[in-house]
């Protein structure tokens, strides 16, 4: 009788600390759950980049083919309204390459979305500089295609252009960050 004793109190031991272990993982699994609900994540777009790189190489072109073309005329050409009309344009196209969209394409290049603990960070095609949603204001995401629109509680309107965002796995990742957000608004 004495040995099943102790064997009935190492029996209760180990269903006592069985317990105490159940409901630690479970408190850790919660605080995991509520860590997983800030979601932090920074999304890029290059696309306005590799524009404003082509544009430029292609200023850069035909800049050098006009030069060329004016440093291999004849005494004849010269003379000639055609040519001088022909290498006016040639010299204009580039400039205009230059100058007008690397200037148009310069405010809509670094386009990015963050999420971060306290708010999202964006910088889209439509804006000048970075605009800032405070994630606890949220109080409605609505997801299109290629916008999301997010109304925070005053009634403000925040328009998401995403249609910059050519990678497919870069829309998916932030429509599914939205859907998150979407959940927890």
């Amino acid at each position: 009788m004495q040995a099943q004793l102790p064997a009935a109190g190492a029996t209760q031991a180990i269903c006592a600390c069985t317990s105490v272990m159940h409901n630690s993982i479970r408190t850790y699994k919660v605080k995991m759950e509520a860590e997983n609900k800030i979601l932090t994540d920074r999304i890029e777009s290059r696309k306005i980049d590799k524009a404003k790189r082509i544009m430029l190489f292609c200023g850069i072109v035909l800049i050098l083919v006009s030069v060329v073309k004016f440093l291999t005329a004849t005494s004849m050409q010269l003379t000639g309204i055609g040519w001088w009309f022909d290498t006016l344009l040639l010299v204009s196209l580039p400039l205009y390459f230059l100058l007008k969209n690397q200037k148009q394409l310069t405010n809509r290049s670094g386009q990015f979305i963050e999420w971060t603990n306290d708010a999202i960070i964006y910088k889209l095609k439509n804006e000048v500089s970075q605009q800032t949603i405070q994630r606890n204001q949220v109080e409605s995401i609505i997801i299109h295609l290629n916008t999301i629109e997010v109304i925070n509680k005053a009634n403000e309107k925040f328009l998401l252009d995403i249609s910059d965002f050519d990678k497919y796995e870069d829309r998916l990742k932030i429509k599914d960050n939205f859907e998150r957000e979407k959940n927890y608004a």
